[in-house]
């Protein structure tokens, strides 16, 4: 979640370093940026319309946005009982 600057290096950085974790899906609220960082990778992941869509197609959700979007990323995922890793601290 989240495609941004660290987000989308995180992604990357996933595939080039052929890392056990494989980037299956990516969620960001600006939906363009989810849509370049999926063409950029070579595993070309679903782009998700909505978090919820996001945390069904996953085993373990890797947030890299906003601290406010934070909350609502761990509320879902823990609720379906998935892993997160948060890379945000810090106050909204």
């Amino acid at each position: 979640m989240g495609c941004g600057a660290i987000g989308s290096l995180v992604a990357k950085l996933l595939e080039k370093r052929k890392s056990a974790f494989k980037v299956t899906a990516v969620f960001d609220l600006k939906s363009p940026a989810a849509l370049k960082l999926s063409k950029s990778l070579r595993s070309h992941p679903r782009v998700c319309r909505n978090l919820a869509e996001l945390v069904r197609h996953c085993d373990l959700v890797l947030e890299a946005a906003s601290v406010k979007a934070s909350l609502a990323a761990a509320e879902t995922a823990l609720q379906k009982r998935k892993p997160i890793i948060m890379m945000k601290i810090g106050r909204a």
